[in-house]
């Protein structure tokens, strides 16, 4: 049948006339999120700028930011989800270790000065260590990491078995099950949608809930002095780092079951060192079991200390670290 002009010429809004608002919501919700977009992207420059870099950049597949200070044999330190070097810097540790060791640490991809890398693996990881450690001109080092680190430190050992003199894993996610892993890992993820909000919602929630997450993973211990200030607090809160820690907690019971099957291919010694408080990896569930179900790994537990053991322990990880390299138990 012929379609008249009146029909031909009628506007779509006038059969749906919830496009509009529809229409005009949609465009708001874009500008709101480009405006805040930019706004994050911006602090994030500012907070890199106000915090520049500690050390160098080193070609370790992309520029990595390390600082390599002390004498002696080399010892490379592993931070977990969510941290920095510049973490590590702020704990006694580096300074214990740099009186009788060269102290390597670095910024992981995605966290204080490093650009974000590929998604979470062992195998990825494992070639960014060796490639430090070619930077810095070392054939092989004692690895230190700390709970998410400790998980890469064991692959790496794994992997890269000619590369690691000793490995010493502090409250080290060694094996599903964690807790607070198993949240993030259950709670729904859109893709898109979570792009777009670890770029723009995730940064402003985080830093309101930031303070007492740092509580409970210093808890029974205070937060030290100036830590929340500091660049280890403020690089935490990236887009950047947010979106790194959110991939690699989604990634970690996978990772760990990986960890599993190749860590009968680790040779260096291990030192277990966990703190007895620790809520964030509890010491029972991952670096107790760990310890017991491998034979010959030495196990310390720290009684009165949480999830940072290197701000509260660092005398007792030092030691164990040279005590590790002269091969005392």
């Amino acid at each position: 049948m012929p379609t008249s002009n009146d029909e031909r010429s009628r506007s779509p809004l006038r059969d749906r006339p919830w496009l509009l608002p529809v229409a005009a919501g949609l465009s708001g919700a874009a500008l709101s999120g480009a405006a805040l977009w930019w706004q994050e992207a911006r602090r994030a420059e500012a907070l890199l700028q106000r915090f520049p870099p500690l050390g160098r950049f080193v070609a370790a597949r992309h520029p990595v930011h390390i600082t390599d200070a002390g004498r002696g044999p080399p010892v490379l330190i592993i931070h977990g989800v969510g941290g920095s070097l510049y973490d590590f810097a702020a704990s006694p540790l580096p300074a214990r270790l740099s009186r009788h060791r060269r102290v390597i640490m670095l910024d992981r991809p995605g966290y204080g000065h490093s650009r974000p890398g590929p998604p979470p693996s062992l195998d990825e990881s494992a070639a960014l260590f060796g490639a430090v450690l070619d930077a810095c001109g070392v054939a092989a080092a004692h690895v230190v990491g700390h709970s998410f680190g400790a998980l890469l430190a064991l692959g790496f050992s794994a992997l890269s078995p000619e590369r690691v003199t000793g490995l010493t894993l502090l409250n080290g996610l060694l094996r599903p099950g964690a807790p607070l892993v198993d949240v993030v890992a259950m709670s729904p993820r859109i893709p898109l949608l979570a792009d777009i909000g670890g770029a723009t919602v995730s940064p402003p929630v985080a830093r309101l809930t930031w303070p007492v997450l740092m509580g409970a993973m210093f808890e029974p211990c205070p937060v030290p002095p100036g830590y929340e200030g500091g660049a280890a607090y403020h690089l935490s809160l990236t887009p950047s780092a947010i979106a790194t820690a959110t991939a690699e907690v989604r990634a970690a019971n996978r990772l760990t079951a990986e960890a599993a099957h190749l860590a009968p291919h680790v040779r260096a010694p291990i030192t277990v060192i966990c703190g007895e408080s620790d809520r964030v990896c509890p010491a029972f569930s991952q670096s107790i079991a760990f310890a017991t179900n491998r034979p010959g790994t030495r196990l310390i537990t720290v009684p009165g200390v949480g999830h940072m053991i290197h701000h509260a322990a660092a005398d007792e990880i030092a030691m164990a670290v040279f005590a590790s390299a002269a091969g005392r138990r």
